[in-house]
């Protein structure tokens, strides 16, 4: 479990402790160098500054047991990264089914291709990575996943690591995919062995929402990157667009 609290400095006025706890209660440690005014919103609040190497922001290792095959739990301010339970698949259908969520996608998920969808999910997890299912702090809601998976078309960009997210409509507009996409950024980048060490994400050239959260977690575009996606046949979604970040 992420836990960004003052009171676990360990060198005064420059370090905080960052405590991972997996589903098995083995704890991954960290270390990252943080001013001791900032607070745990400061620190998810940019990818550049949380991934500098100055010396105001520069993250180090201090021990690591992360077991493969287990679902490492993560905890934000206002957010949760576990593992997905039973309980999650009727919500998932539902956010699935959802015309506003699945705006840009092909077309809403049936019920039984969401529920298909979690076991594909929780199988991932085999392989030592993948998405976890986010709820909320203050509620213990669902909301939807953010993590990592493997596209299996082919471009010029692939074999890569992709970081995707997807949100209940109710959930968008408080920052939350961002929040999440920062936590997993900094898990992936201790525990997934990234081709060309960089993270990608691709989304349609119109969804400027998600665009937007790809920017506010470091990432950058190159029009040149821009691809038609093989797999999408509607024009309307087609074009999409690269971002990469180097890490």
């Amino acid at each position: 479990m992420w836990v960004v609290d003052e009171a676990l400095a360990v060198v005064v006025g420059l370090y905080l402790s960052v405590r991972i706890v997996p589903r098995n209660g083995l704890g991954i440690d960290r270390v990252f160098a943080s001013p001791r005014s900032s607070t745990s919103a400061n620190i998810y609040s940019s990818a550049a500054n949380f991934y500098s190497s100055t010396p105001s922001y520069r993250a180090c290792l201090a021990c690591a047991t992360y077991h493969q095959n287990v679902t490492p739990t993560i905890t934000t301010e206002r957010l949760t990264l576990r593992a997905w339970s039973d309980a999650d698949a009727e919500p998932f259908a539902a956010m699935n089914s959802d015309l506003d969520v699945m705006r840009y996608f092909p077309r809403p998920l049936t019920r039984e291709e969401s529920f298909a969808m979690v076991e594909r999910i929780r199988a991932r997890w085999n392989d030592g990575w993948g998405l976890w299912a986010v709820e909320r702090n203050d509620t213990q809601e669902f909301i939807g996943f953010v993590g990592f998976s493997q596209p299996r078309f082919d471009a010029h960009f692939t074999p890569c690591v992709e970081i995707g997210w997807r949100l209940s409509a109710p959930s968008w507009g408080q920052g939350f995919a961002t929040e999440a996409a920062l936590a997993a950024l900094a898990w992936g980048r201790e525990y997934i062995d990234f081709p060309r060490n960089e993270v990608v994400s691709f989304t349609a050239a119109t969804n400027v929402s998600s665009r937007r959260v790809m920017e506010k977690i470091g990432m950058s575009r190159d029009p040149a990157d821009d691809f038609a996606h093989p797999t999408v046949e509607d024009p309307a979604l087609r074009a999409h667009v690269l971002y990469r970040l180097a890490l």
